[in-house]
C-alpha cells in the first residue's frame, strides 16, 4: 500500500495482482477502511453519481485520465474503469486507487475510486465481464473515449453494449473524412440504445449562438433563404481539428434544409462545396489556415462568413475569432455593424464537466453529422 499526493488531493494505492472481483471489491473496501479511519485527514464523503469507463493506450495515458477525473470529481464523482491492452500480460490484473480532494476549507473530503484492468486484447471478453460486474448498480455507465477508436473493432463493440453513453472526441481523429461517416454509421446502427457525445460539438456550441443571434431579427431571417456562399476557416496542427468545420457546415445545411453534395473541389487545405438550397446553388468553402498564426489561440475554429443577397439587398455576417477568449461579430449590409463577443476558452475538463452529467442523445447534433456523412459519401 502506496500513499501518494496529487495537485490538490491525496491518492492511496493498492495493487491487485489477479482481477478477480472478490479481491478487487476487498481492496475497495481496504482503501476506504483506511481513508475512513484517518489515513486521509478529515471528514470524508463516499459518492459517485456514475460509473466512468475509459479505454486508454498506456499507463501515461491511464496517469493523465485519472488527474483529469479527478479535478472533475466535484461534479462528478464516480467509479473509474481504466482500460488497458497489453500483450505482454498473460493474466489479467488490476490496480486499484482511491482519491481524494477537499474542494474549501471546512468541506469534507469528496471521494472517488480508480480501478485500471490490464489485460491482453485476447483476454477482452472476460475483461468486459469484469466492467459490467464492477460498474455500479443502478447508476449509468458513461465511456469516455479520449483516443482514435476503431468503430469495427471488438472493443467499440463491447463498450456500447455496457454503456450508457459514450463521450469521444472526432477533434483528436486524425482523418475525420474517413472518421465523421463510420461514426454516423455507428450511431444509426446502435439505434439509440446508447446516446453519443462529441467534445468537438460542445466546441461549437459559443460558435453556433453566436452565428444563430446574427439572425434574431426579422430583415435578417428574411435573407436565411437567400444564402449564396458560406466560407469557414480553422486552424489546426494534427488534422483532426477539420471535424469542426465540417459540423458546422452540416449544422447550418441541416437548419436551413440544404441539400449535401460532394466537394467539387478536395485539396489538402481547402475543400469547396456547391450545394442545393431547393433550386438555388450555395457555395461554401473550408480553408485550412496556419495553427501558428499569432492570433491563434490553439488549433480551432478561426472564423465563419455568410454572405446573403435578396433584391438590391446584400449583407455578409462575420464571426471571427481575434484573441484568447475574444470574437469579433461584423454585419455589413451597407452599414457596417462591428461588435466583441465572449468566445470562451474551454479546456478538456471544461468539455467533459458539460458532458458526463448528459444523457439524452442530441437530435441536432446527429442530423448534423448526418448531413457532413452524406456530404462526404456522395457519389
Amino acid at each position: 500500500m502506496t500513499v501518494g499526493s496529487e495537485t490538490g488531493g491525496l491518492c492511496l494505492v493498492s495493487q491487485v495482482t489477479a482481477a478477480d472481483v472478490r479481491a478487487i471489491e476487498a481492496g475497495l473496501h481496504e482503501l476506504w477502511r483506511l481513508a475512513e479511519a484517518g489515513a486521509i485527514g478529515g471528514s470524508i464523503v463516499r459518492a459517485a453519481s456514475m460509473t466512468v469507463l475509459v479505454p486508454v493506450a498506456d499507463d501515461a495515458n491511464a496517469d493523465a485520465v485519472s488527474e483529469l477525473l479527478d479535478r472533475l470529481a466535484d461534479s462528478h464523482p464516480c467509479r473509474a474503469l481504466l482500460l488497458l491492452a497489453d500483450e505482454r500480460v498473460s493474466e489479467p490484473r488490476a490496480r486499484l486507487a482511491s482519491h481524494s480532494r477537499r474542494l474549501d476549507e471546512g468541506e469534507a473530503i469528496r471521494y472517488w475510486e480508480e480501478i485500471r484492468l490490464v489485460s491482453s486484447p485476447m483476454a477482452l471478453h472476460q475483461t468486459m465481464s469484469l466492467v459490467q460486474t464492477l460498474a455500479l448498480p443502478g447508476l449509468p455507465v458513461q465511456t469516455w473515449w479520449p483516443e482514435e477508436l476503431q468503430f469495427d473493432g471488438d472493443l467499440f463493440n463491447h463498450v456500447v453494449d455496457a454503456s450508457d453513453r459514450l463521450v469521444l472526441d472526432t477533434s483528436r481523429f486524425p482523418d475525420p473524412v474517413a472518421a465523421l461517416p463510420q461514426l454516423a454509421a455507428a450511431i444509426r446502427v446502435a439505434n439509440q440504445s446508447i446516446a453519443f457525445a462529441d467534445l468537438s460539438w460542445t466546441r461549437l456550441t459559443p460558435w453556433r449562438l453566436l452565428v444563430a443571434e446574427f439572425f434574431d431579427a426579422p430583415e435578417d431571417q428574411s435573407l436565411l433563404d437567400s444564402i449564396e456562399r458560406v466560407t469557414i476557416e480553422y486552424a489546426a496542427d494534427r488534422g483532426g481539428e477539420a471535424s469542426q468545420a465540417l459540423l458546422l457546415l452540416g449544422w447550418i445545411g441541416t437548419r436551413l434544409g440544404w441539400e449535401p453534395h460532394p466537394p467539387t473541389t478536395r485539396e489538402p487545405s481547402y475543400w469547396r462545396f456547391d450545394l442545393l438550397d431547393g433550386v438555388r446553388p450555395v457555395r461554401v468553402e473550408i480553408t485550412r489556415v496556419p495553427a501558428g498564426d499569432p492570433s491563434s489561440r490553439a488549433a480551432d475554429l478561426r472564423a465563419v462568413t455568410i454572405v446573403a443577397a435578396e433584391g438590391d439587398r446584400r449583407a455578409t455576417y462575420t464571426v471571427q475569432h481575434c484573441g484568447e477568449d475574444e470574437a469579433r461579430t461584423i454585419k455589413d449590409d451597407g452599414t457596417r455593424l462591428e461588435g466583441r463577443a465572449h468566445l470562451p476558452k474551454l479546456s478538456e475538463a471544461d468539455l467533459l464537466h458539460e458532458e458526463l452529467g448528459g444523457f439524452a442523445p442530441d437530435r441536432i447534433y446527429q442530423e448534423s453529422l448526418d448531413f457532413v456523412a452524406r456530404l462526404l459519401q456522395a457519389p
